[in-house]
Protein backbone atom coordinates (compact mmCIF):
# COMPACT_ATOMS: atom_id res chain seq x y z
CA UNK A 1 0.00 0.00 0.00
CA UNK A 2 1.13 3.30 -0.97
CA UNK A 3 2.14 5.98 1.47
CA UNK A 4 0.13 9.49 1.21
CA UNK A 5 1.32 12.43 0.18
CA UNK A 6 2.11 14.75 3.56
CA UNK A 7 -1.06 17.25 3.97
CA UNK A 8 -2.94 15.59 1.13
CA UNK A 9 -6.69 14.72 1.67
CA UNK A 10 -5.93 11.13 2.14
CA UNK A 11 -3.33 12.16 4.95
CA UNK A 12 -5.78 14.13 6.52
CA UNK A 13 -8.81 11.85 6.37
CA UNK A 14 -5.93 9.38 7.91
CA UNK A 15 -4.78 11.67 10.98
CA UNK A 16 -8.70 12.69 11.39
CA UNK A 17 -10.10 8.86 12.02
CA UNK A 18 -7.13 8.28 14.35
CA UNK A 19 -7.26 11.46 16.44
CA UNK A 20 -11.65 11.07 16.41
CA UNK A 21 -10.67 7.20 18.26
CA UNK A 22 -8.04 8.70 20.64
CA UNK A 23 -9.11 8.90 24.44
CA UNK A 24 -5.94 10.84 24.88
CA UNK A 25 -6.44 13.31 22.45
CA UNK A 26 -9.53 13.81 23.87
CA UNK A 27 -8.41 14.39 27.57
CA UNK A 28 -6.19 16.76 26.63
CA UNK A 29 -8.48 18.68 24.32
CA UNK A 30 -11.18 18.75 27.78
CA UNK A 31 -8.22 20.11 29.28
CA UNK A 32 -8.68 23.52 27.67
CA UNK A 33 -9.78 26.41 28.65
CA UNK A 34 -11.66 27.34 25.73
CA UNK A 35 -11.44 25.92 21.88
CA UNK A 36 -8.18 27.02 19.61
CA UNK A 37 -7.64 26.91 16.05
CA UNK A 38 -4.19 26.93 14.37
CA UNK A 39 -3.46 27.55 10.64
CA UNK A 40 -0.44 27.61 8.08
CA UNK A 41 -1.24 29.51 5.45
CA UNK A 42 1.22 28.41 2.81
CA UNK A 43 2.25 30.22 -0.52
CA UNK A 44 3.25 28.77 -3.51
CA UNK A 45 1.96 25.07 -3.06
CA UNK A 46 0.72 22.61 -6.01
CA UNK A 47 -2.71 24.73 -5.83
CA UNK A 48 -1.88 27.85 -4.61
CA UNK A 49 -2.05 29.50 -1.28
CA UNK A 50 -2.84 26.46 0.89
CA UNK A 51 -4.10 26.14 4.24
CA UNK A 52 -3.60 23.78 6.74
CA UNK A 53 -5.34 23.57 9.92
CA UNK A 54 -5.67 21.64 13.12
CA UNK A 55 -8.70 22.72 15.29
CA UNK A 56 -8.44 21.89 19.18
CA UNK A 57 -12.19 21.44 20.85
CA UNK A 58 -12.88 20.81 23.78
CA UNK A 59 -16.21 18.78 22.61
CA UNK A 60 -14.27 17.52 19.75
CA UNK A 61 -10.56 16.47 20.27
CA UNK A 62 -8.27 17.78 17.58
CA UNK A 63 -8.85 17.51 13.85
CA UNK A 64 -7.69 18.48 10.40
CA UNK A 65 -8.77 20.04 7.36
CA UNK A 66 -7.57 22.34 4.44
CA UNK A 67 -10.23 24.57 4.36
CA UNK A 68 -9.62 28.35 5.22
CA UNK A 69 -10.75 29.17 8.30
CA UNK A 70 -13.17 31.74 8.95
CA UNK A 71 -11.08 32.76 11.97
CA UNK A 72 -7.76 31.23 13.28
CA UNK A 73 -6.28 32.00 16.83
CA UNK A 74 -2.86 31.94 15.46
CA UNK A 75 -1.89 31.74 11.91
CA UNK A 76 1.96 30.63 10.33
CA UNK A 77 2.62 32.16 7.03
CA UNK A 78 5.35 30.92 5.23
CA UNK A 79 6.35 29.36 1.62
CA UNK A 80 4.72 25.91 0.99
CA UNK A 81 7.93 24.27 -0.54
CA UNK A 82 9.77 25.39 2.67
CA UNK A 83 7.53 24.29 5.33
CA UNK A 84 7.43 20.31 3.72
CA UNK A 85 10.85 20.08 3.45
CA UNK A 86 11.07 21.06 7.42
CA UNK A 87 8.60 18.65 8.25
CA UNK A 88 10.29 16.29 6.07
CA UNK A 89 13.48 16.87 7.91
CA UNK A 90 12.26 17.21 11.09
CA UNK A 91 10.75 13.16 10.87
CA UNK A 92 14.49 12.53 10.34
CA UNK A 93 15.50 14.44 13.12
CA UNK A 94 16.43 17.66 11.46
CA UNK A 95 15.87 20.90 12.39
CA UNK A 96 15.20 23.01 9.22
CA UNK A 97 14.03 26.77 9.51
CA UNK A 98 10.76 27.50 7.12
CA UNK A 99 11.40 31.10 7.58
CA UNK A 100 7.91 31.22 9.17
CA UNK A 101 6.26 34.44 10.33
CA UNK A 102 3.64 34.36 12.72
CA UNK A 103 0.24 36.50 12.55
CA UNK A 104 -2.24 36.46 15.61
CA UNK A 105 -1.44 34.84 19.44
CA UNK A 106 1.94 33.59 19.43
CA UNK A 107 0.78 32.13 23.06
CA UNK A 108 -1.77 29.67 21.61
CA UNK A 109 0.94 26.80 21.17
CA UNK A 110 1.56 27.08 24.48
CA UNK A 111 -1.84 26.87 25.88
CA UNK A 112 -2.77 23.71 23.20
CA UNK A 113 1.06 21.76 23.94
CA UNK A 114 -0.89 19.24 25.64
CA UNK A 115 -3.16 18.45 23.34
CA UNK A 116 -1.22 19.26 20.22
CA UNK A 117 2.03 16.65 22.07
CA UNK A 118 -1.02 14.11 21.93
CA UNK A 119 -2.41 14.60 18.77
CA UNK A 120 1.06 14.40 17.06
CA UNK A 121 2.03 10.99 19.36
CA UNK A 122 -1.48 9.38 17.55
CA UNK A 123 -1.68 10.42 14.12
CA UNK A 124 1.86 10.53 13.05
CA UNK A 125 2.14 8.34 10.09
CA UNK A 126 4.16 7.56 7.32
CA UNK A 127 3.77 10.18 4.53
CA UNK A 128 5.55 10.64 1.59
CA UNK A 129 6.60 14.26 1.21
CA UNK A 130 6.67 15.81 -2.01
CA UNK A 131 9.47 17.70 -1.54
CA UNK A 132 12.49 16.37 -0.05
CA UNK A 133 14.48 17.58 2.67
CA UNK A 134 17.84 16.36 0.93
CA UNK A 135 17.09 17.54 -2.69
CA UNK A 136 18.66 20.72 -2.57
CA UNK A 137 17.25 21.60 -5.72
CA UNK A 138 13.51 21.73 -4.48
Amino acid sequence: MSKPDFMSPEHVRQMNRLLGASADVAAACAALDRDYVLTYELSDGPHGTEHWVMRFDRRLGVSFSLESPPASDVTYVGDWSAVVRAAGAAREGVALDPAIRVRGDSSVLAHVADAFTAAQTVATVPVEFPCSSGDPAQ
